[in-house]
């Protein structure tokens, strides 16, 4: 009776070390991961019940950032096992609303901090990692404080606006000349656009070289 009980007991502690082996295995497979680039798979739980033997680790053909997805584990026999896990997606490096932003507002820098180790879980498109990034943009919808700022919540300002007031430059014999005129279209950093001056119909193109400057010359 007293051998019975040892064995058992020695059974039962093999299982929950070789239960140990496969976990650890699992924990050092995730932290070697590159499988979404700038995130870090944190894992919350998992199920290893039923396993023996894993080889090896793999993950399946997913999309986004899902918290929950089976990983393919791979048994010394060649059997595949899915195995359930949660995990959260942390990005490594991310931008944050420092406040409210609302739809249609300029994002400026003061209004937005950068962090690590964010959790972007449950998303599906690609997000801001730094303040730099985000120049001329404005929210296309409402961002609330201390939310991710994700490209599919924003939108490019142009850096020349119909209507506005720009800066026509050309060069004559080597003399840089400027003179201010009205664009007549938005348009972004090297597209064209056409330009009006003042007081006339004359209507002459060129091409956006910066915030508000436009190089004479171009041609549509």
């Amino acid at each position: 009776m007293l051998r019975l009980v040892v064995l058992s007991f020695l059974l039962f502690f093999s299982q929950i070390s070789y239960s140990g082996e496969i976990e650890n295995s699992l924990f050092n497979f995730l932290q070697k991961t590159n499988v979404r680039e700038g995130t870090i798979p944190v894992l919350k739980s998992v199920k290893l019940k039923g396993l023996s033997n894993i080889k090896s680790w793999s993950w399946p053909n997913f999309s986004n950032y899902p918290s929950r997805i089976s990983l393919i584990a791979t048994a010394s026999s060649g059997q595949k096992y899915y195995v359930p896990i949660v995990i959260s997606w942390q990005a490594r490096n991310a931008v944050v609303a420092m406040k409210n932003i609302r739809w249609g507002v300029e994002i400026l820098q003061d209004d937005l901090k950068e962090v690590s180790n964010v959790d972007i879980s449950n998303t599906g498109s690609d997000w801001f990692k730094t303040k730099q990034e985000v120049i001329d943009y404005k929210a296309m919808s409402p961002v609330n404080k201390g939310s991710v700022l994700f490209y599919s919540k924003v939108k490019k300002l142009p850096a020349v606006k119909r209507g506005q007031m720009v800066k026509y430059v050309s060069q004559l014999s080597g003399i840089r000349v400027e003179r201010v005129v009205k664009a007549m279209n938005d348009a972004f950093i090297g597209d064209l656009v056409r330009v009006k001056v003042k007081n006339s119909r004359q209507l002459m193109t060129g091409k956006v070289l910066s915030k508000g400057i436009v190089l004479a010359g171009a041609t549509m």
